[in-house]
């Protein structure tokens, strides 16, 4: 009697721990699914962050002016402007999924092409100068620039509006075709006239031998160039063959190159609404700038996202878009701001600014940047 009362009390103890397990791992998984700070990464960022990572991540936004204690600043945020309805565009907790042997996820995105174009046409009012400072941007676009403070962030403030006329000289026809011989005949010369621009002749080398490869189809097509100050993209493509290129700037560019033709976002939109769409689309750190303000571009806290959707929708069907962009690297396993010079990226938003885009082959690093090579997939 004794032992059957033994097991019963035992059998009785044990149906209460393994209640008090479940009820455990049950509040375990609703405040962890329910943590914002998980939620908002997304699928493609680590599991968890141990809370050093954490700290460290507090510590270094805590030399920036919070927005919250700021008076709301007008002239550049009228309107409804501050929280745009862009939709999967800007959600950045869509779940990614792994393909066979590529190292960036697939991530599927819904867009409406004409009005993501559109954004091109967007203009600050006249009461608003720029480039804008953290003091300048209120608490709504703020928490969009930070992902709700997910990203560390540093002040590193530059005013760029204005393109040096040392590298507008480089578009005039003769020095464009010089460093296009350069390129077919002998690169090891594009030093001597300064074809490689501000990024030096490594990078400059590199990104030739990095289009080669992977650039197949651009001989007798239509290529755009998003970002160039200096035209060694455009004549690098030149130099491979394309029949024409076209640059997107924000600020004019002026050249008589009959084989180059440069865009204002207002052009480029005219364009495309004629039905010009492209084979390759390259630009080599440019969208990590797009809607900070450092070049004259209006504010626009996903403005990288809608450089890449742009890309995308003006690009043939398979068409392929050659994206270099900063890399965080082991910095910290999240992207970072750098207000208002760049962003810097690691696999979370690196996934949203390739979204639509089928990874081809195996990213490489050069001059502290990633290089992709992306093909376009239908929506």
């Amino acid at each position: 009697m004794g032992a059957v009362n033994g097991n019963h009390n035992d059998g009785h103890i044990r149906n209460i721990a393994l209640a008090l397990l479940i009820a455990i791992c049950v509040l375990y998984y609703l405040h962890h699914s329910a943590s914002p700070e998980r939620d908002r990464t997304g699928a493609c960022t680590p599991s968890s962050i141990d809370n050093e990572v954490r700290e460290e991540r507090h510590q270094q936004n805590a030399d920036i002016p919070n927005p919250v204690q700021l008076q709301r600043p007008t002239g550049c945020w009228d309107g409804d402007y501050v929280l745009p309805n862009c939709g999967d565009l800007c959600n950045l907790r869509l779940t990614a999924s792994y393909r066979g042997g590529h190292q960036l996820p697939f991530l599927k995105k819904r867009w409406e092409c004409p009005r993501i174009i559109a954004l091109l046409t967007y203009t600050v009012p006249p009461t608003c100068t720029l480039p804008l400072t953290q003091e300048e941007v209120p608490i709504e676009a703020w928490n969009m620039y930070t992902n709700n403070s997910w990203y560390p962030v540093t002040s590193k403030w530059l005013n760029a509006t204005v393109i040096s006329n040392k590298w507008k000289q480089y578009w005039v026809q003769d020095k464009v075709n010089w460093c296009v011989q350069q390129d077919q005949c002998c690169p090891q010369n594009i030093s001597k006239r300064n074809c490689a621009g501000s990024y030096g002749v490594e990078v400059h080398l590199w990104m030739r031998e990095y289009l080669l490869e992977h650039v197949q189809s651009v001989k007798g097509k239509d290529a755009l160039v998003i970002g160039s100050q200096h035209p060694w993209l455009e004549t690098l493509l030149l130099s491979m063959g394309a029949r024409h290129v076209f640059t997107l700037e924000y600020d004019k560019l002026e050249t008589k190159h009959p084989q180059l033709t440069t865009l204002l976002p207002d052009e480029a939109v005219a364009l495309f609404e004629k039905g010009q769409r492209f084979d390759v689309v390259v630009s080599y750190s440019s969208l990590e700038h797009s809607g900070l303000t450092r070049y004259g571009d209006p504010p626009r806290p996903f403005g990288d996202l809608e450089a890449a959707a742009q890309a995308w929708c003006m690009l043939k069907p398979g068409g392929t878009f050659v994206l270099g962009v900063p890399a965080r690297g082991n910095k910290g396993p999240t992207s970072a701001l750098y207000w208002n010079a760049h962003r810097e990226y690691n696999i979370d938003r690196l996934t949203a600014l390739a979204a639509n885009f089928r990874h081809k082959g195996a990213w490489r690093r050069v001059g502290g940047h990633v290089v992709m090579d992306l093909m376009k997939e239908d929506l």
